[in-house]
C-alpha cells in the first residue's frame, strides 16, 4: 500500500506543477490574457506563502521546544486542582494576603464567583479576606509576607514604594531593596522589572545601564518573562547593552510571538525575514504575515513596511504588474501607508503620493492610459476600484 506524502512535499509538487504549466503558457499581452495570467499566478503566490507558513509554524514550534529544554518552565502545583501553574506567567495564578499561599486563577476565579462581588474567604486557609477600603491592614499584611520571604509579595511592596500606591510613600531606596530580594529568588517578574530599573534608572540610587539591564533581562526571558523576552529581543536587535545579534534577537522574539501573539515581537520578526538576517533567509511571505500580525495589533512601527511588503509581493507574483483589478495589492497597501500617515511623518506621505500617482495613471477597469483623457479620471460605479 503507497503511503501518503507528508503535506509539504504535496504542496511542493503544488508549487511546481503550477509554476511549470505558467510557463507553458504563450506570451500575450491581450488583457483577456494577461487577466486569465493573473488567477493562476494569484494560485502560485497562494500555494507558496501556505508552504512558508507552514514551515513558519514548524520554526517556531522547534524554537519553543528548544528553549523548554534549555530552560524548564518554573512550576508549582495548585492546591485545590492540582495542575501546574507556571509562575512566570503572573495573570496564571492569584496569592492570598493571609496564608501566603496561592492558587492557579482558574480556581481563584471560581471561588470568587461563590461570593457576592468578591471571594469572601481564603479558599486554602478559610481566613477571611480584608476588605478593599481597610488599606492600612492590606498593607500591613503584604509586608508581613514579604518578610516572610514570600517573593510576590516582595516584589508587590517593592512596587507599593516605587510607586507609592496602597497608602506607600515613595521611597526609591525601600522598593530597590524589595525588588532585589524577590529578584533573588529569581521571581521572573522581579527580574523583568529590575532590567527596567537598570535599563531607565531610578532617581539618584541607579544610573541607565543597558549592559546591566541586558543580563538582568536575559535572565527573566530565560524563565519565560513575556515583557523580559521583548525587551530583550529589542535589545538584541537594536544592540543596546552589547553587540547587535540577530540571531539572539529572532529567537526571543519567536519565543515571544509563540506564546503572547506580541505584536513588537512579529515586528521584529518581519524585519528580520524581509532583511534575511538573524539566520533566516530572506522570505517575503514570513515578512508579510509577521508585519501583518503586528499592524493589526497596532504596532506603528510596521505599517510602512507592511504597505512596501505587499507592493514587493504584488510586483513578483504577478511579474511587475500591479494594478490589475481583483489582483492589486494598491487598496492593501494604502490602507497600511495611510495609517502611517495618520501618526505622522513625512517618509509615510511620500509613499502614498507615489501610490496615488501610480494608481492614477491608467483606469482600473479597461486599462487605458490617463494621459488620453482631458480631465482626472473619476470613480463611478462601471469602474472597478484598483
Amino acid at each position: 500500500m503507497l503511503s501518503t506524502p507528508p503535506p509539504l512535499e504535496m504542496l511542493k509538487d503544488e508549487i511546481d506543477a503550477k509554476r511549470k504549466f505558467i510557463a507553458s503558457l504563450p506570451p500575450s499581452s491581450s488583457a483577456a490574457d494577461l487577466f486569465s495570467l493573473a488567477k493562476h499566478q494569484k494560485i502560485l503566490g497562494e500555494k507558496e506563502e501556505e508552504y512558508e507558513l507552514t514551515l513558519e509554524t514548524q520554526r517556531r514550534a522547534s524554537v519553543v521546544c528548544e528553549h523548554k529544554e534549555l530552560h524548564p518552565p518554573i512550576t508549582e502545583e495548585c492546591p485545590i486542582c492540582l495542575e501546574d501553574m507556571n509562575i512566570s506567567f503572573p495573570q496564571s495564578m492569584s496569592y492570598f494576603l493571609c496564608c501566603g499561599n496561592g492558587c492557579c486563577t482558574k480556581c481563584a476565579d471560581y471561588s470568587r464567583s461563590q461570593g457576592v462581588d468578591r471571594m469572601p474567604k481564603c479558599p486554602l486557609c478559610r481566613a477571611d479576606f480584608p476588605n478593599p477600603g481597610e488599606v492600612e491592614k492590606v498593607t500591613n499584611l503584604v509586608m508581613q509576607r514579604a518578610k516572610d520571604g514570600r517573593s510576590w509579595a516582595q516584589f508587590q511592596l517593592g512596587e507599593n514604594f516605587l510607586y507609592g500606591r496602597h497608602g506607600s510613600a515613595v521611597d526609591n531606596i525601600e522598593a530597590l531593596k524589595w525588588i532585589e530580594l524577590a529578584a533573588e529568588q529569581r521571581n521572573p517578574t522581579a527580574l523583568c522589572k529590575l532590567g527596567d530599573i537598570h535599563y531607565y534608572g531610578l532617581g539618584d540610587i541607579i544610573e541607565p545601564s543597558y549592559t546591566k539591564a541586558r543580563v538582568v533581562m536575559k535572565e527573566a526571558a530565560d524563565l519565560g518573562h513575556v515583557h523580559a523576552q521583548v525587551q530583550l529581543g529589542r535589545m538584541y536587535h537594536e544592540g543596546e547593552g552589547g553587540p547587535v545579534d540577530k540571531a539572539k534577537a529572532a529567537y526571543y522574539s519567536t519565543l515571544t510571538y509563540s506564546e503572547d501573539s506580541h505584536p513588537v515581537a512579529a515586528c521584529h520578526l518581519g524585519f528580520l525575514f524581509f532583511g534575511g538576517s538573524g539566520g533566516f533567509g530572506k522570505s517575503m511571505y514570513r515578512a508579510k504575515y509577521n508585519l501583518r500580525e503586528s499592524a493589526e495589533k497596532g504596532c506603528e512601527r510596521a505599517y510602512i513596511p507592511l504597505a512596501l511588503r505587499l507592493m514587493e509581493i504584488c510586483e513578483v507574483q504577478y511579474s511587475g504588474r500591479t494594478t490589475i483589478p481583483g489582483h492589486s495589492c494598491l487598496p492593501s497597501a494604502l490602507f497600511w501607508a495611510r495609517k502611517a500617515v495618520c501618526n505622522g511623518g513625512p517618509q509615510a506621505m511620500e509613499l502614498v503620493a507615489d501610490m496615488e500617482r501610480h494608481g492614477q495613471q491608467s483606469c482600473a477597469n479597461c486599462r487605458r492610459d490617463a494621459r488620453y483623457f482631458s480631465r482626472k479620471m473619476k470613480q463611478c460605479a462601471r469602474y472597478k476600484a484598483v
